[in-house]
C-alpha cells in the first residue's frame, strides 16, 4: 500500500470532487509530514482559499483509516497517483484525483479504448446501435468505457460482456452502491470478463446530481474516442462530449434514427458543430492507424473479407430460461403456432420475446420472429 496513502486521501476529501488542486498539490510536495505540520505557511504558498484551510483543518490524515477499513471489508482496491496501477491516461488531465477505487483489472485502461455514452431514455434503435458497437469494438480487441448508467451506457458495458470483451464502468456514485438499481449483475460481469469497475468517490460518499457530471471528465480521460449514440441537448453525453473536445479527443456520432425525436438534438449539435459520423466501426479503428497503439489483427473484424466466399459461424449465448423459446423461433410459425408447441400461453410468450430480442438474438419480421 501507498505509504502516503493517509495524506492523499486526506487532501482528496478536503476538496471537492473534481477539483484541480489536490493534484497541483500532491505533485509539488516533497515531504508529506512538513506539510502537515506547517499547514498554513503552506496553504499561502500553494494559493489555498480559507474555506479549504478550514476543512484540512478540520481532520486529520488518520482519520481516513476508515476508509481503508471499509475497502478491505468490501474487497475495494485502491490506486494513487503515483502507483505503477493509476492509469497513465488519466494523469494526461489537470483534475486527475489522487485516489481511485475499483474492483477488476484496473490495468486494462491502458489498452485501446473508446467512450460509448448517450441518454439514459433511449429508445430501441438506441440501445441495439449502443450494444452492436460494444460487440464490434471487443471484438477488435478495444476496451469499451462508459457511465454504467440506464440506457445507452448499460447497453454499451453489456453488449461488450456478452461478447466476453473487457469494459470499464466509470461510476457517478462509490462502489458499495446499488446504483443504477439491479445493475449488479452487470458489474459482476464486467469484473468475470476481465473488466473493472472504477470511482473516485470514496465508499460511504452520499449520492448527489452532481457528482455525475463530475466524473464524466474521466470516461473522457480513460478512453482514446468518444462515440455518442444518443442524446438530448441537455445531458451528461453533451457534458461527456465537450470535454472530450476539450482534451483534442475524438468525437463520433451516431447517425438519428428521427430528426425530430428531441432525443437526437445533441447529436445535431455536435455533427453541426464538427463531431465525426459514425457509419460502421471502421470510422473508429481508422483513427488508430495514426496511433502508437495497434489493434489486434486476431481479434478485429476484417472489413475487406469477400463475404461472398465466406459464412461466418453465429455464436448465441441465450440464457438457459429462454432456450427452448429461442429454438423455437422461426419465421414461418406465428405467436399461436410457437404458444401451442411450447403449451406456453402468449401473455407469458411476449416478455420472453422481447427479452431476447432486446438481446439482439431475434428480430420482428411483420407478425412473426426470427433469428438475428
Amino acid at each position: 500500500m501507498n505509504k502516503n496513502i493517509l495524506y492523499y486521501l486526506w487532501l482528496a476529501e478536503s476538496f471537492s470532487y473534481g477539483s484541480i488542486k489536490p493534484m497541483q498539490i500532491a505533485t509539488n510536495v516533497r515531504n508529506w509530514d512538513e506539510f502537515y505540520e506547517n499547514i498554513d505557511e503552506k496553504a499561502y504558498e500553494f494559493g489555498l482559499a480559507s474555506k479549504h484551510l478550514a476543512k484540512m483543518k478540520k481532520s486529520v490524515p488518520s482519520d481516513y483509516l476508515k476508509i481503508i477499513d471499509k475497502c478491505k471489508k468490501l474487497n475495494i482496491s485502491i490506486t494513487c497517483f503515483d502507483d505503477e496501477t493509476y492509469p497513465e491516461k488519466l494523469k494526461n488531465i489537470e483534475s486527475a484525483p489522487l485516489v481511485l477505487y475499483y474492483v477488476g483489472d484496473i490495468s486494462v485502461v491502458n489498452k485501446p479504448s473508446v467512450a460509448v455514452v448517450g441518454t439514459r431514455k433511449a429508445d430501441s434503435y438506441g440501445l441495439e446501435v449502443s450494444k452492436k458497437l460494444a460487440e464490434d469494438l471487443v471484438g477488435c480487441g478495444i476496451t469499451v468505457v462508459s457511465g454504467c448508467a440506464e440506457g445507452i451506457d448499460m447497453c454499451a458495458h453489456a453488449g461488450a460482456t456478452e461478447r466476453k470483451g473487457k469494459t470499464v464502468a466509470v461510476l457517478g456514485t462509490s462502489l458499495e452502491k446499488n446504483y443504477p438499481s439491479g445493475s449488479g449483475k452487470l458489474k459482476r460481469n464486467i469484473v468475470n470478463c476481465g473488466g473493472v469497475v472504477v470511482s473516485e468517490y470514496a465508499p460511504g460518499t452520499d449520492t448527489a446530481p452532481w457528482l455525475f457530471p463530475v466524473r464524466n471528465r474521466l470516461i473522457v480521460g480513460m478512453s482514446d474516442s468518444v462515440i455518442v449514440v444518443q442524446s438530448p441537448k441537455k445531458s451528461g453525453a453533451m457534458i461527456t462530449a465537450g470535454i472530450a473536445c476539450e482534451y483534442g479527443k475524438e468525437v463520433f456520432c451516431v447517425p438519428p434514427s428521427n430528426i425530430f425525436d428531441s432525443r437526437n438534438d445533441g447529436i445535431k449539435k455536435c455533427l453541426r458543430d464538427g463531431a465525426n459520423l459514425l457509419l460502421d466501426i471502421d470510422d473508429v479503428l481508422e483513427t488508430y492507424r495514426f496511433s502508437n497503439y495497434v489493434v489486434p489483427k486476431k481479434a478485429a473484424k476484417n472489413y475487406s473479407v469477400n463475404t461472398d466466399s465466406v459464412q461466418e459461424e453465429v455464436v448465441y449465448n441465450v440464457p438457459r430460461h429462454l432456450q427452448v423459446l429461442f429454438e423455437a423461433v422461426d419465421l414461418n410459425k406465428d405467436l399461436d403456432q410457437i404458444s401451442e408447441e411450447l403449451k406456453i400461453s402468449i401473455d407469458k410468450l411476449l416478455p420472453m420475446l422481447t427479452e431476447l430480442e432486446i438481446m439482439g438474438y431475434i428480430e420482428k419480421v411483420g407478425l412473426n420472429y426470427k433469428k438475428s
